[in-house]
């Protein structure tokens, strides 16, 4: 099904542009990067290229040859734990289309609206990242069980309080201005723009972005001081930390960020973009929830 899913979902419409003075335009995911790199922007239409179609792909194919392939449970662990670990990063075309509907509507001037493709290139991300999941979950049961990690340090929580502050600070003020002559202008900040997404009637995309990118790294952030505050308990750190790996995968506010940088290029020429202080506030609480989260459950060969 995610094979199918992620077919359909790189060459169906993900986003349709209307303009005032151009031509309307339709982009699917594989059109998208071709724009860019047409465009000269070949650095952000690789990011987009790998994260977007040959990962996924690849993914894909690692997992049906784990799951064929006559390998001892111990072998599949470490590459199952390394897709997990980098699968949510197919999410970035996802966000970019959730950031330029919320960016680009700007009256009579220009309106971005998703499209059919982006939910079905989220169905296919979200079954290979569960496929993932499940293979894991197999792959641990039938490998010999890991020891119990110690209580992180107390850098740990500082750390994730630090980011809880600053991703709140960033997911409230504006992160991009943007207007067009005189005219048209509109700022741009996560909560704002997820909300004008429901009233607009993009509700699933809406959803998508509030669970990923709004609740699970504040859950992340929260599970990193609880892990801290009560894991001298070993009940209560693998509960903790088993809340951390799941909520990990799915945490994807630093994804969002990359994305956000792709939208960047995407507008460049096409209207004025300035960047907002919280921008940065948000961009640096999402690499510090990230790099905590990672320091707790990342596979233990990444961390040598």
């Amino acid at each position: 099904m995610a094979t199918a899913a992620l077919t359909l979902g790189l060459i169906l419409p993900v986003i349709h542009f209307s303009w005032a003075l151009k031509t309307d335009t339709t982009f699917s995911v594989l059109t998208g990067i071709s724009d860019l790199l047409q465009g000269g922007h070949v650095f952000i239409g690789l990011i987009i290229l790998f994260f977007s179609v040959i990962f996924p792909v690849t993914k894909i194919l690692s997992l049906y040859a784990l799951w064929f392939l006559p390998l001892p449970a111990a072998s599949r662990e470490t590459p199952l734990k390394w897709l997990e670990f980098l699968g949510k990063w197919s999410m970035l075309d996802v966000f970019v289309v959730g950031i330029l509907v919320g960016t680009l509507d700007l009256g009579i001037l220009s309106e971005a609206t998703p499209q059919v493709g982006a939910y079905v290139f989220t169905l296919a991300i979200l079954l290979s990242m569960t496929a993932t999941r499940r293979q894991s979950r197999w792959a641990r049961r039938a490998a010999a069980a890991a020891p119990v990690p110690a209580r992180p340090s107390i850098a740990v929580p500082l750390l994730a309080v630090a980011a809880l502050f600053l991703l709140a600070a960033g997911l409230e003020r504006p992160l991009l201005k943007i207007d067009k002559w005189i005219f048209w202008r509109n700022e741009y900040s996560v909560l704002g723009g997820t909300a004008m997404m429901f009233r607009e009637g993009h509700a699933l995309l809406a959803v998508i972005v509030a669970g990923f990118v709004i609740a699970a790294p504040i859950v992340q952030a929260a599970g990193a001081v609880g892990l801290w505050a009560f894991g001298r308990s070993r009940r209560a750190h693998g509960w903790i930390m088993a809340v951390l790996r799941h909520v990990g995968r799915w945490a994807m506010a630093d994804v969002f960020a990359l994305g956000l940088a792709v939208v960047l290029t995407k507008l460049n020429g096409v209207v004025n973009v300035a960047t907002q202080p919280g921008l940065w506030l948000f961009v640096a609480g999402a690499l510090l929830v990230s790099a905590v989260s990672w320091s707790l459950t990342a596979p233990p060969a990444s961390r040598a």
